[in-house]
């Protein structure tokens, strides 16, 4: 791709000490600074589990010795679990910056965004990217969408890898649904105004086209079948999004764009679209009188499906392990421990 050299120096070379500390450079913390931080953290919940553990050999005293030391020991193992889960996703995000300076290209460690247009990016919700690669006309990076604002539609949203890329002109919304990923459904994809499109060939057993009603042929006019055969070679597992003058991949959280082998997968990915993407675009024009069904009028730029709007997974999920820690350690403070020690 131009502008973008070979990754695999930059990728999957060995990670030094002047890496993270460029990466702390980036996201203008110091690597010793998080780590402070963590440990220091860490410190003050290991301090809380030992007062714990000594007011539950006070509270119950024939309860058998071992009681505290599970304590103290399953919090012990959860902050290795942790440190090793940071230490991953610093190195991670250490090589895509490294990647980022040697090919001329801007590194962002931590972006909040709520200005994205695709339906992976909720509107009520704090969009946060991490290890953001991007350039005038390309961004790659992971999405966590959190806390969201209101909860009228419960809608649950995963992390996700993305890249958007910007066309030369807006085009209708389109979105090619992947029954492998879950990703634009647990988005808040709802039913509103969409058609559904049979593709030709052997398409439709890999997408489903979907489009405004109304534009069902200028859709099947972009989406042509050399078009779709590229999609199916380098986007298999992905689901793609036209929305305005933007084309998203929407991947898997556990897509790893910091390995030479992926990224160069996802360039070429991304290269080949845009070529497909760009060249259909710049012969496309809308036809549409500017009446929808029922008179209602429209244009391009503002005519969407309706969605983008859910509840974050890491949310919902570390809700659901609070209440179910303080269910279990209720459980064994008023129910089993009084059993084993009387």
């Amino acid at each position: 791709m131009e502008g973008i050299g070979h990754p695999g120096d930059s990728l999957d070379a060995p990670i030094r000490l002047r890496d993270f500390t460029r990466l702390g450079k980036f996201a203008q913390v110091p690597w010793w600074g998080r780590l402070t931080a963590v440990s220091i953290f860490s410190l003050l919940g290991l301090l809380a589990v030992f007062a714990i553990a000594a007011g539950l050999i006070v509270l119950l005293e024939d309860a058998p010795p071992w009681i505290p030391l599970a304590i103290v020991s399953a919090w012990g193992l959860i902050l290795i679990v942790s440190y090793v889960h940071w230490l991953l996703g610093a190195a991670h995000r250490t090589r895509l910056a490294r990647f980022a300076l040697l090919n001329g290209l801007e590194y962002r460690d931590r972006v909040i965004t709520r200005g994205r247009p695709g339906l992976g990016f909720p509107l009520r919700a704090k969009n946060v990217e991490r290890g953001m690669i991007r350039n005038e006309w390309l961004d790659i990076g992971t999405n966590y969408p959190t806390n969201p604002e209101r909860n009228d539609r419960v809608n649950i949203t995963r992390p996700f890898v993305f890249a958007e890329i910007i066309l030369p002109r807006d085009l209708p919304h389109m979105i090619l649904k992947n029954p492998k990923s879950r990703i634009l459904s647990l988005a808040g994809m709802g039913l509103g105004n969409r058609v559904k499109l049979d593709l030709e060939g052997d398409f439709h057993r890999h997408f489903t086209l979907y489009c405004p009603a109304g534009y069902e042929r200028d859709a099947l006019y972009i989406f042509t079948p050399d078009v779709m055969a590229a999609v199916l070679d380098v986007a298999r597992n992905a689901e793609v999004e036209v929305i305005e003058d933007r084309l998203y991949l929407y991947m898997r959280h556990t897509t790893r764009i910091w390995r030479a082998e992926v990224m160069n997968a996802l360039l070429g990915s991304i290269a080949l679209l845009n070529e497909r993407f760009a060249r259909q675009a710049s012969v496309y024009r809308d036809d549409d009188s500017g009446q929808g069904d029922g008179g209602v009028s429209f244009g391009l730029a503002g005519h969407r499906m309706t969605g983008n709007s859910g509840v974050s997974a890491t949310g919902i999920l570390a809700s659901t392990a609070v209440i179910s820690v303080s269910v279990l350690i209720a459980l064994f403070t008023f129910v089993i421990a009084p059993m084993l020690g009387g």
